[in-house]
């Protein structure tokens, strides 16, 4: 297979407050509204749909992971916007410096930023 991944669907209950959760919390652009059941944004190249789903899946089902300069100011600024952390920042074995949050879905959202080789 030759390309790139070009988008992520999420899928909720509460499709609309999904939506403003990742824009009001991670900053990502405000999605517009497509179908009833659909909204959709674009951040970076890649195209984040929202997607009204009853009953709702399993939370956790998905986790995103979001590549940062600093994760440690990024991890203040999304807590201070309301995020709900599951891991502080901490530096792991892979070489890299690691927290994250919660979104209203219960899907595990990462924000990371590679540290420096030494």
């Amino acid at each position: 297979m030759q390309g790139k991944l070009g988008a992520v669907m999420l899928y909720a209950a509460d499709h609309v407050g999904l939506a403003t959760w990742y824009h009001e919390v991670l900053g990502l652009p405000q999605a517009k509204q497509y179908e009833e059941t659909h909204l959709g944004c674009v951040h970076e190249d890649m195209y984040f749909g929202f997607n009204r789903h009853t009953p709702q899946p399993v939370p956790g089902a998905v986790s995103l992971w979001f590549c940062v300069d600093d994760c440690d100011a990024e991890f203040a600024e999304v807590k201070g916007r309301g995020g709900v952390p599951v891991h502080e920042p901490h530096d792991t074995s892979w070489g890299a410096r690691v927290c994250c949050f919660l979104d209203p879905a219960g899907n595990r959202v990462w924000l990371y930023t590679y540290l420096p080789k030494e």
